[in-house]
């Protein structure tokens, strides 16, 4: 079932106690490892303070993996991607559009992400 240290958790992050969500929730994913949200807040407790992190992208994937159907799940794994320079960040965002339907649009950061992705790899067609 769902972790219920994740409401505890946030609202630690409300009261400016990230540090103290993180450790919690880390322990939360260990007793729940078939909840989605809870990989899910520990991936952006994780990457929010170091968006290259190694143990926040498996967070992230673990997220996906679980929970497929969810967007939010597919935006914050595009992110990982991107950061991590991989080619595979433009599908994962597409995937999010899909699933967030008429809310993608009004996402204008996953617009000029897509938007620098795809020039990306115009500029590498070219070379």
């Amino acid at each position: 079932g769902p972790a219920p240290e994740t409401r505890e958790a946030l609202a630690l992050v409300g009261a400016g106690r990230a540090d103290l969500a993180r450790g919690l929730m880390e322990d939360a994913v260990s007793g729940h490892a078939l909840d989605a949200g809870a990989h899910a807040l520990l991936a952006d407790l994780l990457l929010t303070r170091e968006p290259r992190s190694e143990t926040g992208a498996v967070e992230a994937l673990a997220a996906v993996a679980l929970a497929p159907d969810q967007p939010r799940h597919w935006r914050r794994w595009g992110a990982v991607q991107m950061v991590h320079g991989h080619a595979q960040a433009l599908e994962s965002f597409q995937r999010y559009r899909e699933l967030a339907g008429p809310a993608a649009p009004a996402d204008p950061e996953v617009e000029r992400w897509m938007a620098a992705l795809r020039r990306d790899r115009e500029s590498v067609r070219r070379e």
